[in-house]
C-alpha cells in the first residue's frame, strides 16, 4: 500500500490518468482511507471530471468530516458544475 501511494504521488501533473489508476487500486485495498478518496477527487479535478470529483470528495468528507482540504476541493468542484450550468 505505501509503495502504491508513493507511486501515485510521484506521477507527473500531466499524467492524471496514471495517478487515477493508482488511487483506484489503493481504494480497492483500503476503501476507508479519506486520503485516497481526497487524492482521487483532486485527480478528477485535473481531468475536469466534476461529478466524479464531487463523489470522491464527498466520500473523503464522510470518512473524515474534519478534512478542510476535501471541503475546499468539494466547494471548487461544485462551483465548476454550477458555472457550467449557466
Amino acid at each position: 500500500e505505501p509503495a502504491l501511494f508513493l507511486a501515485a504521488r510521484l506521477c507527473p501533473p500531466d499524467a492524471p490518468a496514471e495517478a487515477q489508476g493508482y488511487y483506484e487500486r489503493l481504494l480497492a485495498i483500503n476503501p476507508y482511507s479519506s486520503e485516497y478518496h481526497l487524492q482521487l477527487g483532486l485527480v478528477h479535478q485535473r481531468r475536469k471530471q466534476w461529478p466524479q470529483s464531487i463523489q470522491a470528495l464527498e466520500e473523503a468528507l464522510r470518512l473524515n468530516p474534519a478534512r478542510l482540504d476535501a471541503r475546499r476541493g468539494l466547494i471548487y468542484a461544485l462551483a465548476q458544475v454550477e458555472d457550467r450550468g449557466r
